[in-house]
């Protein structure tokens, strides 16, 4: 046995702790880290294939270049994001990793220029290899995508065509509707392609008698019907259908044309006759919601796009209004009640608004503004809290505003996406009702002044080597770190941090960083460097108040604790989410019938056994299927006694689990 043969028979023998030590050297972890790749499944999938491939290849029992699974390892590689230089970088350390290795067992490895030359070789002829496949793969991968969005914007560009056609005009394939404009659904009765499917189990279907062959047509023969038609005359014959909405018969001319030889026809469908004007009634219809008569989020787009077409785009601008808290109403109350409130709602926007406004969705208005008025805003929502007070349900239902401006190249899409954006903005502050969009960009040019402003006092700290106060929070535990800047650029600051700060900070989350003088100063994190121990902060803005300010500590439970609440006669069974000394923040699945302000009993075992605690709820936060309810609590002795080291202990916990997966990694 030649001393190559040994080398790699040991090497196999070691390969659990070669794949060991290549995955967990740190450059390698820092490219999983950043990529989101799992260091086990990993392992399992392509580095014991990968290495044992190459041990087989140096051995001479495999040919370069013949290894199935790089293929599915630059795949991989394409979707995780991962950079051709960062493959290069991965695969050198897993040939300096067998090297390691070899030289520790055998300390003379490198005065053997044979055997260092065939392994290095080996590694140079895989990696160059690997490294054009790549390449290759990637450009396919780019192109693909490529032609994915064009083929994309193409099929929307023809679908806006078609939707301009008077005439109906529909394509079938392999007897499926493939391509249909607008008037199809219209004089079919149906709103969309979707409906259309739902109704006729064939497309041709909605057709109920026909001039020509209608023998082949009862029988649904529909392809030897159609083909007929086409051979002997000419694609063309009349068709009768019945529409729903209408209640009536309609008569059409129908032509349609075969396409090549595969199973595709393409259909024409003209003269409306007499139920053109009942047609245009379906629209209307299609385009009014039931309940209130506005406009829906269909017709409002149209009524936007018209309104763009039709005035300075300058001058519009669009008020979405939504009734927070009416989910929670409409859900505890009879549904006539919730009716007539959105009923008396939309009856205040049609005072002065009625051709300009829409209800878009179960809880939400929208208007168009063909000028920024602020003033008029305040005063519908002024109308609808006093509506809302005259029916006693104004503490559980607030109505929030946004007001967006139109802009360059906008469309009605990104002009609600963007009201949606600031809807939820208004909702985190307790004191605003409306949001304007043009305060938000006043509102960011004070806060870029207030970021400049607050760099250049740490360029002063940081020439003058002081350290500053940054406080982030885990688990709602808040963890202060004397952090030393590093460097400053622009618009960000690069510090360093406790290491268990470190640890627990993660993209996006915010930091408060402490002053001597207030305003303190709130940032976010823009990356977290765990192999160079340093946070990149950026978005700096002065607050008044801030977390820092709160006076107890709030801890979240491991896993969530079984309560019980009493109101009156109910019983309700909830789940403890997190614990301070004088608050509980308890998840439920229905409402019920609580309010703010209720004075309710919790059952809970916080202790070696149930104890009862007394409170009254501070907020009702909906959520997408559950609701969470937080509950101030009336302060004892006895509560005392069992919160305070409840919270402390948690608190511990929570810093020494922190602590635990610092050391794992």
């Amino acid at each position: 046995m030649d001393e190559l043969e040994k080398m790699v028979i040991w090497l196999i023998e070691q390969r659990y702790d070669l794949v060991n030590s290549w995955l967990n050297k740190d450059i390698v972890q820092k490219y999983f880290l950043d990529h989101k790749i799992n260091n086990a499944q990993f392992a399992k999938k392509f580095a014991h294939p990968i290495l044992l491939y190459n041990l087989d290849v140096l051995r001479g029992n495999k040919l370069p270049g013949t290894c199935h699974i790089m293929n599915q390892f630059v795949n991989y590689m394409i979707k995780k994001n991962i950079k051709s230089q960062d493959i290069f970088i991965i695969c050198t350390q897993l040939r300096s990793t067998i090297l390691e290795s070899l030289s520790k067992n055998d300390p003379d490895l490198f005065k053997k220029s044979e055997i260092m030359i065939k392994i290095l070789d080996l590694f140079d002829e895989n990696l160059s290899g690997v490294l054009a496949n790549f390449d290759a793969k990637l450009l396919e991968y780019n192109l693909q995508n490529q032609a994915n969005l064009e083929l994309i914007k193409y099929a929307k560009r023809v679908q806006i065509i078609l939707d301009t056609q008077k005439n109906i005009i529909f394509k079938l394939h392999d007897n499926k509707l493939f391509l249909a404009n607008k008037p199809l659904y219209l004089a079919t009765g149906v709103l969309n392609a979707k409906e259309f499917q739902k109704c006729f189990f064939h497309p041709l279907d909605f057709i109920e008698t026909t001039t020509m062959y209608e023998n082949l047509f009862k029988r649904k023969e529909y392809d030897q019907w159609l083909m007929q038609i086409i051979k002997n005359n000419g694609g063309a014959c009349e068709i009768e259908f019945f529409n729903h909405q209408l209640n009536k018969h309609s008569m059409m001319s129908l032509n349609v044309q075969k396409i090549d030889e595969l199973n595709d026809f393409i259909f024409t469908l003209e003269n409306f006759s007499e139920t053109e004007r009942k047609i245009k009634k379906i629209e209307n219809i299609i385009a009014l919601d039931p309940l209130t008569d506005l406009a829906n989020l269909t017709k409002f787009k149209e009524m936007v796009q018209e309104q763009l077409q039709a005035h300075s785009q300058d001058e519009l601008n669009i008020l979405m209004i939504h009734l927070e808290g009416f989910k929670i109403f409409n859900d505890t109350h009879d549904k006539k009640s919730g009716e007539d409130l959105i009923k008396n709602i939309s009856d205040i926007l049609k005072e002065d608004n009625k051709d300009n406004s829409a209800k878009i969705d179960f809880e939400r208005f929208a208007l168009i503004l063909k000028e920024k008025k602020l003033n008029n805003a305040q005063e519908i929502i002024n109308k609808i809290n006093l509506l809302l007070e005259e029916n006693n349900c104004k503490d559980r239902i607030k109505p929030l505003a946004a007001i967006v401006v139109h802009r360059k190249n906008d469309t009605i899409e990104l002009m609600l996406a963007r009201a949606d954006l600031l809807l939820e903005q208004v909702k985190m502050d307790s004191l605003e009702t409306i949001v304007d969009e043009t305060l938000i960009i006043e509102k960011e040019r004070i806060r870029l002044e207030q970021e400049k402003k607050f760099l250049q006092l740490m360029k002063i700290n940081y020439q003058e080597k002081r350290t500053i106060s940054v406080t982030n929070y885990y688990l709602e535990i808040g963890i202060k770190s004397d952090a030393t800047i590093l460097f400053i650029t622009k618009n960000q600051l690069i510090v360093t941090v406790r290491k268990v700060a470190l640890f627990s900070l993660y993209q996006g989350d915010p930091v408060y960083i402490q002053m001597p003088q207030k305003p303190d100063y709130k940032a976010f994190v823009e990356k977290v460097d765990k192999f160079e121990n340093h946070v990149t902060l950026h978005l700096f803005q002065a607050v008044e108040s801030s977390a820092l300010d709160r006076k107890h500590v709030h801890v979240k439970l491991d896993r969530p604790l079984e309560v019980s609440l009493s109101f009156e006669s109910e019983k309700i069974n909830g789940q403890l989410q997190s614990v301070s000394i004088n608050t509980f923040e308890i998840s439920l699945q229905h409402i019920h019938t609580l309010q703010i302000g209720d004075e309710i009993e919790i059952t809970a075992n916080l202790s070696d056994k149930e104890d009862l605690y007394r409170g009254q709820i501070l907020k009702i936060i909906p959520l997408t299927e559950r609701f969470i309810l937080v509950v101030h609590l009336e302060v004892t002795s006895s509560t005392e006694e069992i919160l305070s080291p409840y919270v402390s202990n948690r608190q511990l916990e929570i810093i020494k689990n922190l602590q635990k997966n610092i050391l794992k990694m």
